[in-house]
């Protein structure tokens, strides 16, 4: 019996997925205040919103400038190089805006903006498909280790059944397994 059976369990959110949610919703904040501020507001919320999102998705610890990002980028292991191309690439056209201009236009602006979503969009794809990889694997070993434990087929296909796994997943994978 569990000692708090009525609280509900959340689900738990990895730190990169909710440093990507949190990125696209302040993103929808600042253009619903966009004609409450001035263009230079903006732009600094802009800026402060992409680095608090590259900083929290790429565990940088630390107050960066767009050439430490770019290094210690280019170091970071299971960051595959198109993704830090894109994003290194997006990191110094943001830093070319934001240092060579005093004020930005609305368009440049918005420009930056819809670039910064695609990039948080994929990013945020990768780690899906990421997690569905890492789960996959992680079914291939419980079949694996319970059939080495004595399990019967029938018996592990149940236990996964009763632990929601789709029925054509779990047949599948004991299909793999001889």
């Amino acid at each position: 019996m569990k000692l708090f059976e009525h609280k509900k369990e959340r689900k738990r959110v990895n730190k990169p997925e909710r440093a990507g949610r949190e990125a696209l919703d302040a993103l929808n904040r600042l253009k619903q205040d966009w004609t409450k501020k001035s263009p230079g507001e903006n732009s600094e919320k802009f800026f402060n919103i992409v680095r608090k999102f590259l900083s929290d998705y790429f565990s940088i610890t630390y107050e960066f400038t767009p050439d430490e990002f770019s290094r210690d980028i280019k170091r970071k292991r299971g960051v595959e190089d198109k993704i830090k191309e894109r994003v290194v690439s997006f990191s110094q056209e943001l830093s070319d805006m934001k240092y060579k201009y005093k004020d930005l236009s609305e368009e440049q602006i918005e420009k930056a903006i819809d670039d910064f979503k695609s990039i948080v969009s994929f990013l945020m794809d990768k780690k899906k498909h990421e997690t569905v990889h890492e789960q996959m694997r992680r079914l291939t070993d419980y079949v694996r280790f319970a059939l080495e434990k004595g399990k019967t087929k029938v018996e592990i296909e149940q236990a996964l059944i009763d632990a929601g796994w789709p029925v054509s997943v779990v047949k599948r994978e004991l299909e793999k397994v001889k």
